[in-house]
């Protein structure tokens, strides 16, 4: 069984700054630079999410970047 879920989070502001953002966070089964935790698929995306939104690809509420983001 699988389960594919969509959510947009952020209109987005610039393609090379996606593009930028995406390619500067590793997956290959590294931990995250960001808080050490062991690399997962979620790690990685909670981790891009925060790279997009540094970059100003895409700007995330307050309220999603520190609870779904930091909270885990």
């Amino acid at each position: 069984m699988i389960l594919i879920a969509m959510i947009k989070v952020s209109d987005i502001r610039s393609l090379d700054l996606v593009e930028h953002a995406i390619n500067s966070v590793p997956a290959n089964g590294s931990p995250s630079g960001r808080n050490g935790e062991a690399f997962t698929c979620r790690t990685w995306v909670k981790d891009a999410l925060v790279a997009l939104h540094d970059s100003g690809a895409i700007v995330l509420p307050t309220d999603i970047v520190w609870d779904a983001l930091f909270s885990y």
